[in-house]
């Protein structure tokens, strides 16, 4: 059984939510957070939320998604005001799943919350313009681009990020050398990526390894060995983080598996899939990792 709707926030946005209830008496709360275009967060299908949803919800979990609309200015702020209203996420035990971009946000979530742990999917070690550079560094290499040709590129990518989202520079009066950059083609208007500059500045103020270091509950952080996007340690980098805080942390790779939980032959053929199913195994990994926080 499943249920959703709207709340409204401070700032004029609304904040859409979803809950897909567990199988029996829910024993806990999974929190999911989202990353940046996945597919629908709040879509019943075989993307990795609606598989997720269902995988958690038959391990007990009443499972919470939320999605933002029209996207604020200021993810964590929203997040907190919006989820701690809901009741299935204030009354009960809770484990906050974040994906990519989400697990980036997850540990400033996980306070207000008062969550367990997190499990991060497919996170970011570095502030999101760095994570971005070095996707495109990884992105680059994997298409063929290699010595100057690539450095260039690669300097020019970190530059048009860095100028965008940390010296908050209008794409109108960017260098005209950072315009004509391959990754500038992400760039249309005010929009990176799909996603509104405003909305990207605020998430690069989040350094992650900072965050989680400073953050209670534990983490697992969990990386598809064919993930194209994060860093190829990115998990590792988290979760040696939070053991250096004092904490318990566990750095877990799925064989196979991309960015966004699909199975995959290679990570030359993870960077032009388009679509496709969510593998098992990245569903019944995140709720292993669910299970351990909860234990």
């Amino acid at each position: 059984m499943s249920s959703r709707g709207v709340l409204a926030l401070e700032d004029g946005a609304s904040l859409e939510w979803s809950v897909a209830r567990a199988r029996g008496k829910a024993r806990a709360t999974a929190l999911i957070l989202p990353g940046l275009g996945a597919n629908d967060l709040l879509a019943d299908d075989d993307g990795l939320y609606g598989a997720l949803a269902r995988g958690l919800a038959g391990e007990g979990l009443d499972v919470v998604r939320v999605k933002r609309t029209p996207e604020p200015s200021s993810i964590v702020d929203d997040v907190e005001t919006g989820l701690l209203s809901l009741q299935e996420v204030a009354a009960k035990r809770v484990v906050i799943v974040g994906h990519s971009l989400g697990a980036l946000v997850a540990p400033l979530v996980a306070g207000p919350t008062n969550a367990l742990g997190v499990v991060a999917f497919g996170g970011p070690a570095r502030r999101w313009a760095d994570a971005l550079a070095t996707s495109a560094r990884r992105q680059l290499a994997l298409t063929g681009a290699a010595g100057p040709d690539l450095e260039r590129e690669v300097e020019l990518a970190a530059r048009l990020y860095r100028a965008l989202l940390r010296e908050k520079v209008s794409p109108k009066a960017l260098d005209p050398a950072l315009k004509g950059c391959l990754a500038a083609r992400d760039l249309s208007g005010d929009r990176l990526h799909g996603a509104t500059l405003g909305y990207l500045r605020s998430v690069d103020a989040i350094d992650p390894l900072a965050a989680y270091a400073r953050a209670k509950g534990g983490l697992v952080a969990l990386q598809g060995s064919f993930d194209a996007v994060v860093g190829e340690d990115d998990a590792g980098e988290l979760a040696r983080a939070v053991v250096g805080a004092g904490r318990s942390a566990a750095d877990v790779r799925i064989a196979g598996v991309d960015h966004y939980g699909r199975e995959q032959p290679s990570l030359e053929a993870a960077l032009s899939a388009r679509g496709g199913h969510v593998s098992p195994r990245t569903i019944e990994a995140i709720a292993r990792a669910a299970n351990r926080l909860l234990a």
